[in-house]
């Protein structure tokens, strides 16, 4: 059995290749690696409630789930994305009553709202990581491509911080976190996680 990498949530941000699409940003634990997964508005709009801590007035369906596992007393231990083939993750609950342990196939960003809600662990593979995840220096090459080939660096950090918070405002974590980590580089600080 593969051994397993846990990951945190970085945040969300629009699919911009593929319209009504969003993406969910996993980074592992520890490290620099992330993981995005597309997933649609609805799991996105759930994800997001979680991390800004927000209320609905009436319980979303990840919200109703969860509620639901707790009045029965039981517990999600953690959500496993295990494998990745063609831009498909496979995932699972895994779920303890007390008296059985049972393993659920999920859709990755169910697992992943399910898990914020029940303060469970997410994991993954270290071969999910080498398949799908990508790097800061990826994530930087991408953002000067888009900024039309100048460098990072060649900006001001007036301009940056508010690059920075257009970003986040924007919900394009990747790139908050490529800016963020250039303004604690000209601070002289250690990077830092841009989004809590």
């Amino acid at each position: 059995m593969d051994e397993k990498v846990a990951l945190n949530v970085l945040g969300i941000t629009y699919n911009r290749s593929q319209p009504d699409t969003y993406i969910l940003i996993l980074v592992e634990d520890g490290g620099v690696r992330q993981l995005p997964i597309a997933i649609r508005f609805v799991e996105a709009q759930s994800i997001m409630a979680c991390i800004q801590r927000i209320i609905p007035q009436r319980p979303l369906t990840h919200d109703l789930f969860s509620s639901f596992a707790k009045a029965y007393g039981i517990q999600l231990q953690e959500a496993y994305i295990y494998h990745y083939e063609e831009g498909l993750f496979s995932s699972e609950m895994i779920f303890n009553n007390g008296e059985r342990e049972v393993h659920i196939d999920a859709r990755a960003s169910d697992a992943v709202a399910l898990a914020m809600r029940m303060q469970a662990p997410i994991y993954t593979t270290p071969s999910v990581l080498e398949k799908a995840g990508i790097t800061p220096d990826q994530i930087a090459s991408l953002v000067e491509k888009e900024s039309g080939g100048e460098g990072i660096e060649a900006y001001s950090t007036e301009e940056l911080k508010r690059q920075l918070q257009q970003s986040i405002e924007r919900e394009e974590y990747e790139q908050a976190a490529v800016i963020q980590r250039e303004l604690k580089k000209r601070e002289g600080k250690e990077p830092v996680s841009p989004i809590d």
